[in-house]
């Protein structure tokens, strides 16, 4: 990220006039995350980690659901005219088909190829090509000794989210992010505590609370929220070789 200044220009715009609050914001985001030339890996992971890391880490599909539209290798000034939008989404069937055979050659269990296809298709909408092998050559290796009835299909592996089992997952910070934020969907705090060491602090119910789920699940929340640095520095310890 880059120290970038704004130009009064900036604000009396005409272009700029016409594009959402949100896309101003962006925009400047995406200011602050190319060179100086104007240039940027073309990746929605990078650019939401880079420029809404707390966001993102709270509530990735809030996050990542106004980051659509069009992006690339291009200036800043034409990036500002639209949104931009996920190399997963713009990914070509070639970039698809040549990804899907590197993870696929890893599968321990070649069986309904098609099937396990297309749901690597929807896997590569949430998590990158880097995790998903990661996880795969991992699981390879914790079934290296068993029949082979008992290994998933490809397609049950991908649809059930497998990646992020916690006892074949490599510990990188990518994975726990990943694993963090279905913790966070779920309010599952019990999890965090035993996988990092930290403990929830439940807090009492006000009076004034007419829903007291909701209130409890808020709070869970915002625990992860709050100390998801110290979680993934803890895990890390812990699990990283």
């Amino acid at each position: 990220m880059r120290i970038r200044s704004i130009k009064p220009e900036f604000w009396r715009s005409k272009t700029i006039a016409k594009l959402d609050w949100d896309e101003r914001f962006v925009l400047k985001g995406l200011e602050s995350y190319v060179d100086d030339n104007g240039v940027g890996k073309d990746d929605l992971a990078l650019i939401a980690a880079d420029v809404f890391p707390r966001d993102l880490s709270a509530n990735p599909r809030d996050t990542l659901a106004p980051v659509t539209g069009e992006q690339g290798n291009r200036g800043t000034e034409e990036q500002g005219s639209k949104r931009f939008r996920s190399s997963k989404s713009t990914m070509s069937q070639s970039d698809i088909d040549i990804e899907f055979e590197a993870w696929w050659k890893h599968y321990p269990r070649k069986i309904a190829k098609g099937q396990a296809e297309k749901a690597f298709r929807t896997a590569r909408k949430i998590a990158d090509l880097e995790t998903l092998i990661a996880a795969v050559l991992a699981y390879s290796k914790s079934v290296a000794d068993k029949d082979a009835t008992f290994i998933a299909y490809g397609s049950t592996w991908l649809n059930g989210k497998r990646w992020l089992d916690e006892d074949i997952t490599p510990a990188t910070e990518s994975t726990i992010n990943d694993w963090l934020r279905e913790c966070w969907n779920t309010s599952d705090v019990r999890a965090v505590e035993a996988r990092c060491g930290l403990v929830f602090p439940a807090p009492d119910i006000p009076e004034t609370v007419t829903d007291a789920p909701a209130f409890m699940t808020q709070a869970r929340r915002e625990w992860i929220k709050n100390n998801h640095d110290e979680i993934v520095r803890r895990i890390l310890g812990r699990e990283a070789s």
